[in-house]
């Protein structure tokens, strides 16, 4: 039957992938847009995952491996970044929040967008508020155990939150209904507020080494109206793992005012966030 072998080839086959460790290689694969690729790469789980729908033909088989699937629990590896964020930090509001956690969650309440895009989400803290709050939120990280992690939590808490491992800069382009279009990175995920915190001094001050222009495209790209972001400066304040010693030639540019500037090439207004010394936040709108 053509439709459990669609099942076998989109369902179980990725399935095994994940479960024998080779999700970054499905990924990978998946780049291309060919969804037959992964068949093509691994014939012998190919093979294994037709042989399992082949025979199916009766509800209760099909139900049988969708609760076998659901029941597994597949091994992840700790990173850096899954121990970024410490645990047990409540999702409804409380004094023992910090400053920042506390100025975003009141931003999302005052706004209430329909819909929002979590960049670089990690543990899916703020994914989480704003899903309690009724919104539509896309969270996405390269961190596979962190986006696991999250899928897990969203998934026992009923909320609203599809999470996807993606690296924001080069997103998988999945194939358009017209070859060779694709869907990007925008048509994909924009939301009408892009929450980016604690990144742009990443992706600065490391590979992909953008300039102040460059983020404000890209950031720009994943809302239809609003951006959350922040400023990560130099000094003790700003806990920045990036020291100005490690780079003397960017304290001329890498300044509050050279990342508003850059932001207001791109959005029509860019409001600094009232808050204490540190990290500052930045909110723009379209």
């Amino acid at each position: 039957m053509r439709a459990n072998r669609q099942l076998a080839d989109f369902f179980l086959l990725p399935f095994y992938l994940c479960a024998t460790g080779r999700s970054r290689s499905l990924r990978d694969l998946l780049v291309s847009g060919d969804s037959l690729a992964p068949s093509r790469a691994f014939p012998e789980l190919a093979m294994a995952s037709r042989d399992a729908c082949a025979t199916l033909r009766e509800a209760s088989g099909y139900a049988a491996i969708g609760e076998t699937i659901a029941a597994a629990r597949l091994a992840e590896s700790d990173t850096f970044w899954s121990h970024y964020y410490p645990p047990g930090l409540l999702l409804d509001r409380s004094k023992p929040w910090p400053y920042k956690n506390h100025a975003a969650e009141r931003i999302l309440d005052s706004m209430a967008p329909r819909s929002m895009v979590d960049l670089a989400c990690n543990a899916g803290w703020y994914s989480q508020v704003g899903a309690l709050k009724g919104i539509d939120v896309i969270a996405l990280d390269a961190d596979e155990t962190c986006v696991n992690r999250l899928f897990d939590a969203a998934a026992s808490g009923l909320h609203p939150i599809v999470a996807g491992v993606a690296d924001i800069c080069a997103p998988i382009s999945l194939a358009g209904p017209v070859q060779p279009t694709g869907l990007d990175a925008g048509m994909r995920f924009a939301s009408e507020l892009a929450l980016a915190l604690a990144i742009s001094h990443h992706l600065v001050l490391s590979p992909p080494w953008l300039t102040f222009d460059e983020l404000a495209n890209l950031l720009a790209r994943y809302t239809t109206r609003y951006l959350l972001t922040e400023f990560i400066g130099f000094g003790p304040e700003f806990e920045n793992p990036y020291s100005a010693a490690d780079y003397p030639e960017a304290t001329e540019w890498y300044t509050l005012d050279n990342f508003v500037l850059a932001l207001g090439r791109r959005f029509r207004e860019v409001v600094l966030v009232p808050g204490p010394p540190g990290r500052r936040l930045v909110l723009a709108e379209k």
